[in-house]
């Protein structure tokens, strides 16, 4: 939660963050703190894994936070939950658990591709990576 909400100060609209882990490494822990990190309800947030998407409202610059699971998801499902739209949203960040590097083609060139690594090492230990492209 802590290092999420340090990284929310560096986001900006139209970051896109890939959070990849295995299951229950605490995706959506880190997705909570990223929210809480721009000021939305952190409690708010819940995996999305059956809901495929869950939008959560935040105060600042960054307006909208889309939430993403693509776990179950299969191919020909990306257009039709309007990805494209999604990561077009002006003041929105979008974050995708299990991500898919066709996102990558709908990507604009002003937005920025955020990898964050969750490695679960047992009990409450968690090894976290963050690179940020630019």
């Amino acid at each position: 939660m802590k290092i999420a909400s340090e990284l929310a100060t560096q986001l900006q609209p139209g970051d896109i963050i890939f959070l990849k882990g295995d299951l229950a490494a605490g995706k959506t822990v880190f997705a909570r703190g990223l929210v809480r990190g721009l000021g939305g309800v952190e409690s708010e947030v819940d995996s999305p894994t059956f809901v495929i998407l869950q939008s959560y409202e935040c105060p600042g610059k960054i307006r909208r936070v889309h939430h993403l699971d693509l776990y179950r998801l299969r191919e020909e499902s990306l257009e039709s939950i309007g990805l494209e739209e999604i990561l077009a949203e002006e003041g929105a960040i979008t974050i995708v658990e299990w991500p898919d590097d066709r996102i990558l083609a709908l990507k604009g060139r002003r937005q920025r591709l955020i990898r964050v690594e969750i490695e679960d090492r047992g009990g409450l230990e968690r090894s976290i990576r963050v690179e940020i492209d630019s």
